[in-house]
């Protein structure tokens, strides 16, 4: 039930594609966002704050599903319907990768505390909570996309 080598370099440049349409746009709402800095919205450093790292969770997000489409078209295009056995295949390695990119994105944010800590000199008290929340809302955010995935493919079956 592996995909050929052939599916799998489609996979990866349906992906890789997907990927840099992905990164532009969150770049581009990034760049408005830190615009908007002026604006009485984000006014308050928290809300902006929160609102970056609502951006961040949305490309995470953004990326799986783009990661189980570009698979669903290997498939596909490898001459394999889509099956229990070709569903348990792709969730298996959707699900490896929103651990990997969560993992890696949960990395980054303590390093950034760590980072602005040693700058200011000053350990943030609530730097502990905010990452503890950050941990809580990405696990939420990718069971909730890993089950929106998986009902979507449960659906063409």
């Amino acid at each position: 039930m592996p995909l050929s080598e052939t599916a799998q370099k489609y996979a990866e440049a349906v992906f890789t594609n997907k990927y840099q349409e992905l990164s532009s746009d969150y770049e581009s709402k990034i760049v408005t966002a830190k615009r908007g800095i002026g604006d009485v919205e984000f006014a308050n450093h928290g809300k902006l704050q929160a609102h970056l790292e609502a951006l961040k969770a949305e490309m995470l997000a953004n990326q799986v599903r783009a990661k189980a489409d570009a698979l669903v078209a290997a498939y596909q295009k490898d001459g394999k319907l889509l099956d229990d056995g070709v569903l348990a295949e792709i969730m298996k390695e959707v699900e490896c990768y929103a651990q990997s990119a969560s993992a890696g994105r949960l990395g980054a944010a303590q390093f950034q505390a760590q980072l602005q800590a040693q700058r200011t000199r000053h350990m943030d008290a609530s730097a502990s909570a905010r990452a503890a929340e950050l941990n809580r809302s990405m696990g939420v955010l990718m069971n909730r996309t890993l089950s929106d995935i998986r009902s979507a493919l449960q659906t063409k079956i």
